[in-house]
């Protein structure tokens, strides 16, 4: 499985703790740059993880949008382990 994770300027121990969860593909953008609120959802992508505490407003409004139309999975948590594997095993 893909995840695209989005928000964060590093995120530490995240993608070891993604790929001890079953994820093979990691992709990051950190969705600091303007050009991140534009963002491409790729078609390869199974999950999408927004960490909410580290991305704007205008970021936030383009992913949920393009979520609802791509019909991908996506969880909201905070950037701490825990709230993402809790989120992980809510859907």
């Amino acid at each position: 499985m893909s995840v695209l994770v989005i928000g964060g300027d590093h995120l530490g121990a995240i993608p070891a703790k993604l790929q001890a969860a079953g994820y093979t593909s990691i992709t990051h953008v950190s969705g600091r740059k303007r050009s991140h609120c534009m963002l491409d959802i790729p078609q390869q992508i199974d999950c999408i993880i927004v960490l909410i505490d580290y991305v704007s407003h205008a970021l936030m409004a383009n992913i949920k949008e393009r979520t609802r139309e791509s019909g991908k999975r996506t969880v909201f948590a905070r950037r701490a382990w825990s709230h993402i594997e809790k989120a992980l095993s809510e859907k």
